[in-house]
């Protein structure tokens, strides 16, 4: 007595939102934060004239702050 064959059909959802964890996302990654991080870096001793130097902090941190994941690039 023969097996019988098993047909196996493959269908393809696709989804419109990827559900990668951010991975693919662009401005997410280790670069963005350490440029933040260096900007932050740079803006303490810029505290000494308050302008560029929360100017520069803001920036880094909004650059980190990319770079985790936790706020998106169009807000």
């Amino acid at each position: 007595m023969e097996p019988e064959a098993t047909v196996v059909v493959a269908e393809v959802i696709e989804d419109d939102e990827v559900l990668d964890g951010g991975v693919g996302r662009p401005g997410c990654g280790c670069l963005t934060v350490g440029v933040g991080v260096v900007l932050v870096l740079m803006g303490i001793p810029m505290l000494v004239c308050p302008g560029p130097g929360i100017a520069t902090i803001a920036l880094g941190s909004g650059l980190v702050l990319t770079g985790l994941g936790l706020r998106s690039r169009g807000r």
